[in-house]
């Protein structure tokens, strides 16, 4: 779980005045498409180029999401193969954001693959934890991307849209990097992408429950039947718990949608037989080519 050392006042996020932009200013909604909703038991070397097989759910590549078809949000291994799958212009992307360096949210080769198959003049940003960033010496050589280094709870913009690095509860050791969740926030609208992660820390929940989720994107790596949701990964009962204290607080709402992501092959073998009984806790469940308007 998340240290309580530092004070959650050194935080430069005004909470008060997203909750006034959310209201007084109306904006375009988030499109969010779905380029992998798997954890790291997928087997990369079987992932298929069939687009009708990804769209089932029958087969799962790493975690990745792309919003406003500008801001990819983590580049495993199968990112490029999932952008050439579902037809995306690889010039609309703007900037790459790591929510940590693990390998199946984080590939270098697959990073400076999309760059290179640009054909505009300004490199892509690539923002990541900063000592991550730090970590990998020359990762802006390896890449050919802009790097920006990231710090937990100091927020930075990215094509008018705000956005909030939080802390997870998930670790990598030999970076020393802070795992990151992230806020996107736009005039009106806000998306919490929480990959990987087990419970919401302590500093990360204070800050939810001053704002209004329009959309949470949740750590579902394991089913039922496991309770592994301590230790850097939820499961389903964990997400139940924890959607249900979100509601309660307000900081979900009725119309609020929770989207489940990063699904062990293990653990959720049938995409089918997951959708159905998320879907009678009105939860909905990604799937690789999977679109969601918020």
């Amino acid at each position: 779980m998340g240290s309580l050392a530092i004070p959650f006042a050194k935080s430069n996020f005004n909470t008060e005045n997203l909750a006034d932009k959310q209201v007084t200013n109306p904006q375009e909604t988030f499109s969010v498409l779905c380029l992998g909703s798997g954890a790291a038991d997928w087997d990369i070397k079987k992932y298929p180029q069939d687009k009708d097989i990804l769209l089932s759910g029958a087969y799962r590549g790493q975690s990745s999401i792309l919003i406003n078809n500008s801001i990819l949000v983590d580049c495993g291994i199968t990112v490029p193969a999932a952008l050439d799958i579902f037809g995306v212009n690889v010039d609309t992307i703007t900037d790459i954001v790591i929510t940590h360096t693990h390998g199946d949210h984080f590939n270098i080769e697959s990073i400076k693959r999309i760059e290179s198959k640009r054909s505009k003049q300004n490199k892509l940003n690539l923002w990541i934890e900063y000592r991550a960033a730090s970590y990998f010496k020359t990762l802006e050589k390896d890449t050919g991307c802009a790097v920006k280094p990231v710090k937990c709870f100091e927020r930075f913009s990215i094509n008018e849209i705000e956005i909030m690095p939080v802390e997870a509860n998930h670790f990598r050791a030999d970076t020393g990097e802070q795992c990151l969740h992230y806020i996107f926030t736009t005039a009106n609208k806000s998306l919490f992408y929480a990959l990987d992660g087990g419970w919401l820390t302590t500093k990360t929940w204070n800050l939810l429950k001053k704002i209004k989720l329009d959309a949470i994107i949740w750590d579902a790596t394991w089913s039922s039947d496991v309770y592994y949701c301590i230790f850097s990964h939820n499961s389903i009962p964990a997400i139940h718990l924890m959607k249900k204290q979100l509601f309660k607080d307000q900081v979900l709402i009725p119309n609020s949608k929770v989207i489940v992501s990063h699904l062990s092959k293990n653990s959720h073998p049938s995409h089918g037989n997951v959708a159905t009984n998320m879907k009678t806790e009105q939860i909905i469940t990604a799937y690789d080519g999977a679109k969601f308007s918020i």
